[in-house]
């Protein structure tokens, strides 16, 4: 759902909170960091092997973006 949702605003950067209030359906506690969890799970998975570089971005202080 993370993925899907920023894919749909591919290159637009997303923020945090409103992440998290899509894919869960709540606000966003922030002392957790489930979502930060979640996105080094997908970084993992869909990173390219022998490359540190990921399509999926860290907006800092703000959030995430997703790009081609």
């Amino acid at each position: 759902e993370i993925v899907a949702y920023l894919a749909e605003r591919l290159g637009e950067p997303v923020n945090r909170a409103d992440l998290f209030q899509a894919v869960w359906g709540y606000e966003m506690d922030f002392n957790s960091n489930s979502l930060e969890v979640y996105i080094y799970r997908i970084r993992n998975k869909v990173g390219v092997p022998g490359k540190r570089r990921s399509q999926l971005k860290t907006v800092r202080s703000y959030g995430y973006r997703l790009e081609v």
